[in-house]
């Protein structure tokens, strides 16, 4: 009877290490449903964050790596950007973003500001793309890639009508872009020859992260330029006319690539 039930035992305990760990055993609660990779899961919870007393002041959401009957390892980087709540992950899912034949862990996620932080004519909602890569011990921010695809609100207006919107609100956006001519300086520095497609303005940094402001200054089509960095929908050009040099700022969608 004693061998038995030693073997029931042993047979349990075979059992659920085979099984490994869930995201049910990593404190918190689930922000968004798992992400099933090759390797494992990715889980994405919601824990407390505590000041120096020890008092829970925010939640904010931690990404964890649960390769297949071992424990769950915690990404390495910064976290994802919160204000009062730790925000909502909108989609998460593979892309091979450098067309190097690995896939990386692409999260959609959006916090809402409070309206006394909130910038003017803006919606509120502030969206952001984060990029993980795969390590021999889990998961890393991406911080290039992460800085490539940027963080701003869904929409600004000029207090009448929408003038931008952040470009990657779904995955299909995301999709696309990584296909774009751009879409090299997602995870090294180089530059692309473009040329102009449509007179635009320049623009400069604004006061805010991810915000331009404009100025009197432009470049008409035929004009030739060097782009050497990308972030929402932004482009960084290096431009010369013999007498002038110029590194501004313009929207990528009136550039083409040579």
């Amino acid at each position: 009877m004693k061998k038995i039930f030693f073997t029931l035992l042993l047979f349990l305990f075979s059992r659920i290490v085979l099984a490994g760990s869930s995201c049910s055993d990593i404190p918190g609660k689930q922000n968004h449903a798992p992400l099933k990779i090759k390797d494992g899961i990715v889980c994405f919870m919601e824990q407390p964050l505590l000041d120096e007393n020890g008092e829970q002041f925010a939640d904010a959401i931690s990404v964890y790596f649960i390769p297949h009957k071992l424990k769950p390892i915690k990404a390495d980087g910064r976290g994802f950007l919160y204000d009062y709540d730790a925000g909502k992950i909108v989609d998460v899912f593979e892309l091979d973003i450098d067309h190097d034949g690995k896939n990386e862990v692409i999260v959609i996620h959006f916090s809402e500001t409070r309206t006394s932080h909130a910038e003017p004519n803006s919606s509120g909602k502030f969206y952001s793309v984060y990029v993980f890569n795969r390590t021999d011990m889990g998961l890393r921010l991406n911080e290039h890639a992460t800085e490539w695809f940027g963080s701003e609100y869904s929409w600004h207006s000029d207090g009448n009508k929408i003038v931008v919107e952040y470009p990657y609100l779904t995955q299909r956006s995301v999709r696309q872009v990584v296909a774009s001519p751009f879409a090299a300086l997602i995870t090294r520095d180089e530059v692309i020859p473009v040329v102009v497609k449509q007179k635009s303005s320049l623009y400069i940094p604004g006061s805010y992260t991810y915000t331009y402001e404009k100025t009197k200054k432009y470049l008409i089509v035929g004009d030739k330029a060097i782009v050497d960095k990308y972030t929402v929908g932004w482009c960084r050009i290096n431009y010369s006319d013999g007498k002038e040099s110029l590194q501004m700022w313009m929207m990528c969608n009136a550039l083409e690539a040579e």
